[in-house]
């Protein structure tokens, strides 16, 4: 075993390594340290704390896309372990006047009356349930232009006792 007496990459001091090492250290492309410590020193990557805190937000965002199901399992189980219904229904009892004068404001009412109208259309006609609500639009705005005696010429409803007269007529006297 030979021995080669090298320059600490890091502390600079004269050391003796295994000729062995050195040259697979130097063929590989690696500095050559004098031993473990100034080995671990000198591979450190001197990144500020704020790029350490974006490096652990990006992993994050990662592991938790990775272990999505796990992840919700593991928090359910462990709400359900420690859930107390009576400190909930003491919160939302506490909170409920706030909720209600939240849910009295103009711009929530408007969202609101936006989201349900979206809902039901969503519910009732899957995926045609923008045609639906251009349709229901439309027929407002029609509805809106017309005047009264336009609806019921429209509707048949002019005289409803002459509507019924024509209608049983129709119905029982041929």
């Amino acid at each position: 075993m030979s021995v080669v007496e090298i320059t600490c990459a890091f502390c600079g001091l004269p050391a003796n390594k295994r000729a062995g090492d050195v040259n697979r250290s130097r063929k590989q492309g690696y500095a050559v340290y004098c031993g473990r410590k100034c080995a671990g020193i000198g591979r450190r990557q001197n990144k500020s704390a704020e790029e350490l805190k974006e490096r652990k937000r990006l992993y994050d965002i990662q592991y938790r896309a990775k272990n999505a199901q796990r992840l919700k399992a593991e928090k359910a189980a462990y709400y359900q372990r420690t859930r107390d219904p009576e400190k909930e229904r003491a919160i939302r009892k506490a909170k409920m006047a706030q909720h209600v004068e939240y849910c009295r404001r103009p711009e929530y009412r408007a969202y609101k009356k936006q989201y349900d109208r979206e809902y039901r259309a969503r519910m009732k006609f899957g995926s045609f349930w923008e045609s639906h609500m251009l349709l229901v639009d439309l027929e407002t705005e029609v509805n809106s232009q017309a005047s009264r005696y336009e609806v019921y010429m429209e509707k048949g409803t002019i005289n409803k006792m002459q509507k019924r007269k024509r209608d049983y007529e129709k119905s029982y006297c041929r």
